[in-house]
């Protein structure tokens, strides 16, 4: 599931993130399942996360966060009428970083 979700990128079209309803279905389904995940068994759904943390490379690790939770854009910012182009970036150095600190 973790693998699939990182394939299928950005859920706002980042860089190579995919957009389209069967892959938002796709997304939708990746993230129900490892909601139930963590229901069934918390603990062991925050072990898991944690060796993937210790285990997994840095980009691999930015890569899944970034598809699963969409933290590159500002959540208001989805509601503006003003801001119809869907354009966000990896890159630490822009300022937008959707009121993150840095």
């Amino acid at each position: 599931v973790i693998r699939v979700l990182r394939h299928l990128g950005c859920p706002h079209g980042c860089t190579e993130g995919q957009r389209g309803p069967p892959i938002d279905f796709l997304r939708s389904q990746g993230q129900s399942i490892l909601s139930k995940l963590h229901r069934a068994n918390a603990k062991q759904f925050g072990r898991y996360l944690r060796h993937m943390v210790n285990v997994d490379s840095i980009p691999d690790i930015l890569d899944f966060f970034h598809s699963y939770v969409g933290f590159c854009v500002d959540p208001s910012s989805l509601l503006s009428p003003l801001n119809q182009k869907r354009s966000c970036s990896k890159s630490p150095d822009i300022g937008s970083q959707g009121g993150y600190a840095t």
